[in-house]
């Protein structure tokens, strides 16, 4: 029930981010939500900074860089160990900054044109940022661009939004008709699944991904597995 509850909480300040409902106690304005990799920290982006939370919502931990003063994130994510968390804050510089978990204090700063996503590698400190119009593998330490994407081909104008990573080798890229089917090793399009509408995607660790207009589909299998009105999420559905 307890963690039932903390999703519920974790929901509530998504929602409020998506509605642009002031966020609670003059914190600022929720624009980017995580759960750290154990279920035992959230990290809420406002524009004050990136605040970190316990299961019972109390307070552990706040950063706030000069790159992030009036520049809210668009995206928080966690590295699978838990040690690291990635931010991307699109102001003049657009920096990514990557963040220790454990003292708050910035490890790496990569600026890069208008960072809207970041997602850690399942695996290894490397981590995909998405822009407008390219997605950039990056080496989390040294700042390193390792694979640069770009020049997807689609029949509609693509900016893109959101991207998750499929396999330790592919990334699902969405922009504002299409999702990309990327593998990252030579940089082919494998598949593209267009005609939708939508802000976000997540991906399933076995090839399945879900978007915000409620479409899931087997990426593998290259079908639709199911569509629903409102927001779609990975607990609704069962795969077989």
């Amino acid at each position: 029930m307890q963690i039932r509850m903390c999703r519920i909480i974790a929901f509530l300040a998504l929602a409020l981010a998506a509605s642009g409902i002031g966020y609670a106690q003059d914190r600022g304005w929720a624009t980017a939500i995580a759960w750290s990799p154990d279920g035992e920290t959230i990290a809420v982006g406002s524009s004050t900074g990136v605040w970190l939370f316990d299961t019972e919502f109390n307070e552990t931990g706040y950063v706030a860089t000069p790159e992030m003063k009036g520049y809210p994130p668009d995206s928080i994510d966690w590295n699978a160990s838990g040690d690291l968390i990635a931010i991307s804050v699109r102001n003049d510089d657009t920096p990514v900054l990557i963040i220790s978990a454990e003292n708050l204090r910035v490890i790496t700063q990569i600026n890069t044109s208008f960072p809207l996503s970041v997602r850690w590698h399942p695996h290894d400190n490397i981590f995909v940022s998405v822009s407008f119009f390219e997605a950039i593998i990056w080496d989390a330490l040294t700042g390193e661009e390792l694979v640069h994407i770009g020049n997807l081909e689609s029949e509609y104008f693509n900016h893109l939004y959101a991207v998750c990573w499929l396999t330790g080798d592919e990334i699902a890229l969405l922009g504002d008709r299409d999702i990309f089917r990327i593998r990252v090793s030579d940089q082919t399009t494998l598949q593209t699944f267009g005609n939708l509408r939508g802000s976000a995607v997540d991906c399933h660790l076995d090839e399945k991904l879900a978007t915000a207009d409620g479409r899931v589909y087997d990426v593998d299998a290259g079908r639709r597995l199911r569509t629903d009105s409102g927001l779609a999420t990975l607990d609704n559905y069962t795969f077989e």
